[in-house]
């Protein structure tokens, strides 16, 4: 019988010295910008409170707390000290609380955030054992990691995350003056100005956007700055002449660097300029730690904490706490069978496209296809094209559709929107769009990429739907093993069939006594200036309960918060008047749009069902089955959607934000595991449910203004 784990830890209670809790005052201000200013001052505050006074520091919630007390006066010259820097200019007070006793979450927090502290130099040096190195240690996987903060089963606990990230292996100093090139020309030329760039000590990421000297003008303040003794030590060592440059990180925020502090971040994007391709597929497996490596790794970073008493020996597991970890039982509950055509019901597995070929899909809606070829990037392999062509016709006809090719280029247009309105004049029911490998939806750089050009214009005003397919995938299809080469025509064949208002399958019967599944997303742009991010609420995605596609209504209406005000809400979910709806949002609910939905609730006679949906941030599960949980409490759980492959899956954390009679966190769960069956663009479900899976990228075409219709039935983002 499998054993299940999760790199969860309880915390010992009696080692942890007597804390003490201070809150914080601000000066006059609105209630929000209150809370935001708050927020911000509660996470700055450990930091600077351990450069100036000794003890240990974490934040608790509305506290901080520590196992340091201090006195009135020691708290006044602290609030002087921490006024000179403009992090607190709204810093009015800090005070002790009094007769304050710890909760259970308190020990949690400082462990993970508080005590942690005096063991990071020690963990990142055992850490250091599991990087790998190339090139002869000019570029390297490093490995990272995170503690954070838990209540399980009524008692503290921390989890703990490790991740991987690929780096130069010789600072931005030693890259530059080895390649020829100066900061400018990295700042302001291609490659290398789309390039990010990684504190050497920490997960900082960001772009270089500037010179603003050397060090002989920078030293006082850097060395002041300095957040480690050997960052203060090292850059009391830096020569006079070295330039100091400001990295810009996504939320905009701006931090001064000599170069010699960084390193180049290697993505997808820019690793053939520091590896060869077969050098690349070794780095990408070394990406995927596999589960006995992760918990190796992940004992390296509990090993200290454990040598101090802080924490018990052993990871959590389901023989010592089974009524923590949930088995998904029965499983027609937690992946119920769907139904295909003529009424046939089958599970949902990888077999699923087999059953399609040899009983049609659920609902028939095009049954004759027009179907336009077109080819957007360089190619001579005009054979494999044309086989390409005829293997998609014979799967799509084996489906029992008929097909028109009714538009066939084979040479690169010189404009993509002339080409693309070519196609349209043709009536075609959808474009298949042939593309260069390193063109795709990945791209960072959105305005040039072709992939996204396509959509631009296919999807605005006369609406083409289209299927991109790059000449790395087509000549899969032509020559990799059968099965495989099947899997990836199968995804591309339904995405096709999907996009033209058919149907492959729904759920047999419909779940959980339920109305209908919405997802609920927000697309943020950043600012081009300042801090903070500007919000578009992008809107939802409807299914009815039984799994069937409904509509998707979207709006690009400007919000400077991440709440979507009522009236946007009412908009785009007025049509659920009287259903019982299970919501499931890409991330958290704020509590201002909480508040708004109940008022709908009266309004409409509706009753919503609150999911929050994080794609990440859980501590990682050892198991082989998806759909096992862990029941961190009623209203919380960390769930595995996805099978063990070469790495360790990466569970989603299911919360709901308000506790409800008729709905537990096992309904919660169950909505989720089921609607991973439901993509109609993929033979194997993905990890996140269709609700939520796409919003980054439908997200990402509200931003560009590739979308012009907001409302529809079709999901064009497969």
């Amino acid at each position: 019988m499998e054993n299940v784990k999760v790199d969860i830890f309880f915390v010992k209670t009696e080692s942890i010295p007597t804390l003490y809790a201070y809150e914080v005052e601000l000066t006059t201000m609105s209630e929000e910008k209150k809370r935001e200013e708050t927020n911000k001052i509660l996470n700055a505050l450990p930091y600077h409170l351990r450069r100036i006074r000794v003890g240990h520091w974490a934040r608790d919630r509305n506290f901080i707390i520590s196992d340091v007390e201090v006195n009135d006066e020691e708290l006044k010259n602290i609030l002087r000290e921490l006024r000179e820097n403009e992090k607190f200019r709204f810093l009015k007070e800090i005070r002790r609380v009094q007769n304050w006793e710890p909760k259970v979450s308190s020990y949690a927090a400082f462990v993970a955030r508080g005590l942690s502290e005096d063991v990071d130099k020690e963990i990142k040096q055992k850490l250091k054992e599991f990087e790998k190195s190339y090139e002869n240690g000019k570029f390297k996987v490093r490995r990272n990691y995170k503690i954070i903060d838990l209540v399980i089963d009524g008692k503290p606990a921390i989890g703990i995350l490790i991740d991987s990230d690929m780096v130069s292996g010789i600072t931005l100093k030693d890259f530059l003056k080895e390649n020829g090139i100066s900061v400018e020309k990295f700042i302001q030329e291609e490659p290398y100005k789309e390039w990010k760039v990684k504190d050497k000590e920490t997960n900082l990421v960001g772009k270089v956007i500037s010179v603003i000297g050397t060090m002989k003008e920078n030293r006082d303040e850097l060395v002041k700055e300095a957040t480690t003794p050997g960052r203060k030590e090292r850059y009391e060592r830096i020569p006079d002449d070295e330039e100091v440059v400001v990295v810009e990180t996504e939320d905009k925020k701006r931090y001064d660097y000599p170069i010699s502090e960084l390193l180049i971040s290697i993505n997808s994007r820019n690793i053939k300029y520091f590896v060869d391709e077969k050098t690349k597929k070794n780095v990408f497996n070394d990406l995927k730690i596999k589960p006995n490596e992760r918990m190796e790794m992940v004992d390296s970073v509990a090993q200290p904490l454990k040598d101090r008493g802080w924490i018990e020996g052993e990871r959590i597991s389901d023989k010592e706490y089974p009524h923590i970890f949930v088995k998904p039982e029965p499983k027609k509950r937690y992946f119920p069978p769907v139904r295909i055509g003529g009424g046939k019901i089958v599970e949902r597995e990888r077999h699923i496209y087999d059953q399609l070929r040899s009983n049609g899909i659920y609902e028939m809606v095009n049954k004759n296809l027009k179907i336009a070829f077109s080819v957007f990037g360089e190619t001579k392999d005009y054979d494999d094209l044309n086989k390409s062509i005829k293997t998609l016709e014979r799967e799509i006809k084996a489906l029992g559709f008929n097909i028109d090719p009714v538009y066939v280029n084979f040479q690169k247009p010189k404009d993509i929107k002339e080409e693309i309105e070519k196609i349209k004049e043709t009536e075609a029911d959808i474009l298949v769009a042939f593309i260069e490998d390193d063109e795709d939806e990945f791209d960072d750089n959105s305005e040039s990429n072709i992939y996204n050009e396509i959509k631009r214009y296919s999807l605005q005003d006369q609406i083409l739907q289209t299927q991109v397919i790059t000449f790395k995938t087509l000549r899969k299809i032509l020559k990799e093993e059968e099965e495989y080469a099947k899997y990836i025509l199968g995804n591309i064949v339904l995405g096709i069939l999907a996009k033209n208002g058919n149907k492959p399958f729904i759920f047999a019967e419909p779940i959980l006594g339920i109305d209908a599944l919405v997802g609920l997303d927000v697309t943020r742009r950043k600012k081009e200036r300042g801090s903070g991010t500007i919000n578009y609420a992008a809107g939802v995605r409807i299914y009815r309960s039984n799994g069937e596609f409904l509509k998707y209504k979207l709006t690009t209406s400007q919000l400077e918060s991440e709440t979507i005000p009522g009236n946007i809400l009412a908009n785009l979910l007025g049509d659920l008047k009287g259903k019982k709806v299970v919501i499931h949002r890409d991330g958290g609910f704020p509590q201002d749009e909480i508040k708004a939905l109940k008022e709908m609730e009266e309004k409409l006679k509706t009753k919503f069902y609150l999911v929050e949906v994080k794609k990440s941030g859980a501590p990682r599960i050892y198991s082989e089955k998806k759909g096992t949980w862990i029941r961190i409490n009623e209203n919380e759980a960390y769930l595995l959607t996805t099978s063990r492959t070469l790495g360790t899956p990466v569970p989603i954390i299911v919360r709901l934000p308000e506790a409800y009679e008729d709905f537990s966190i096992e309904d919660a769960v169950i909505s989720i595991t089921s609607m991973t069956l439901l993509h109609w663009g993929s033979i194997k479900p993905p990890r996140l449910p269709v609700t939520t899976h796409y919003a980054d990228k439908i997200g990402q075409f509200l931003l560009e203004g590739i979308i012009s219709n907001l409302e529809g039935n079709i999901p064009f983002w497969l």
